[in-house]
């Protein structure tokens, strides 16, 4: 038969959190790794392991009940969601403190309350949580209620949020460095963050980034690169990249072929989007192609001449559809918006046309 020994408490407790950790992420170090071990006494790596244990237990209990909460939001359950967020957020867990800011500045599952917002998005952001560093500096840089306007809080919350990879505060400083209407235009500073947001496919800093490259803002300018970001802007849904490909495509510009066809498809994505320099666009383009074709076909059109010099002779009448831009350089497309300020899109995660301020989203729980 063989040989049994007898475990101490302290090794009871080793065995029991070194068995089926799913958590040990958190942290949580059976007795034997603590750096307690030296001249320690039995009753002290006991009330050590408990300690230890406890705290794992809590993080776990922390975590499962924000997981559960998350869950219950994504069921419309607001009130049973904002509970278990709190109950979390006691527990010092950083994302359920995160998700009771958004509880209670959209008014989930409770009633709309600022102020606590604000207290549970500073207390997330101390501890690192970038969705509520950007969320708070959203917030400072609108001012409002209890909490004042503080733009110098916001870039420094903003930089963190950066810095911690969050995408939508990169785009947002590009944005904001690279707003030329401002007193803190800076595209040297712009062009970086733009990138970081550009490499992650954020539709605004491509569009945004392709204008540096386009006028050579804080940057050498590269019509090749330009044309690059505005068609991947273009194709996740941006109007504004979605025009100026359509230039682009129609002139023959930063490397691309001369294709009408191609043009016409761009111009007709941004006038679906409501870009009505886009439909101008469409419409004098369409009406060249048709001219080009009966020209081929040996046909004199000139009623179609004629209603085309016409529309381009008068553009403030009934058929005012001329849609060029006055650019000392006719190869050089109109922007949707300054580098600064984003223009129309489809996106609902892009910031206003009006302002390179975003809308403070429910961000994903």
């Amino acid at each position: 038969m063989g040989r049994y020994h007898r475990l101490s408490p302290s090794q009871v407790l080793s065995k029991i959190l070194s068995v089926n950790r799913p958590h040990a992420s958190l942290g949580v170090l059976p007795i034997a790794e603590s750096s307690h071990r030296s001249n320690a006494k039995p009753t002290d790596s006991l009330d050590e392991a408990i300690a230890s244990f406890q705290s794992s237990f809590s993080e776990c209990t922390a975590a499962t009940q924000n997981k559960l909460g998350i869950q219950f939001a994504s069921l419309k359950k607001h009130q049973k969601a904002f509970l278990l967020f709190m109950q979390a957020s006691e527990r010092g867990h950083p994302l359920a403190q995160f998700n009771l800011g958004l509880c209670y500045e959209n008014g989930k599952g409770v009633e709309r309350d600022l102020a606590r917002a604000v207290e549970c998005y500073k207390n997330a952001a101390a501890q690192g949580q970038a969705g509520a560093m950007y969320n708070l500096a959203l917030l400072y840089m609108e001012g409002g209620g209890d909490l004042p306007k503080d733009s110098q809080q916001a870039i420094e919350l903003l930089n963190g949020a950066a810095e911690n990879g969050l995408c939508k505060a990169q785009s947002y400083l590009g944005l904001y460095y690279a707003d030329e209407s401002s007193s803190h235009c800076d595209y040297e500073t712009a062009v970086p963050y733009l990138k970081m947001a550009a490499a992650k496919q954020d539709p605004s800093a491509e569009y945004n980034l392709g204008i540096c490259y386009e006028r050579g803002l804080g940057i050498e300018r590269d019509m090749s690169k330009a044309a690059s970001l505005y068609k991947s802007a273009a194709e996740h849904g941006h109007t504004g990249a979605q025009y100026n490909l359509g230039v682009f495509y129609e002139h023959g510009l930063g490397g691309f072929a001369v294709d009408k066809t191609e043009a016409a498809r761009f111009y007709r994505m941004a006038t679906e989007a409501g870009d009505e320099d886009a439909m101008h666009n469409l419409l004098l383009l369409r009406k060249q192609m048709e001219t080009e074709k009966l020209a081929r076909q040996s046909i004199k059109p000139q009623n179609l001449v004629f209603s085309l010099l016409r529309e381009m002779a008068w553009p403030s009448g009934t058929h005012g559809h001329l849609s060029h831009k006055s650019h000392d350089n006719q190869s050089i497309p109109r922007c949707a918006s300054s580098p600064g300020i984003l223009d129309e899109t489809s996106n609902s995660d892009q910031q206003n046309a009006s302002s390179n301020k975003s809308p403070n989203p429910l961000m994903a729980f």
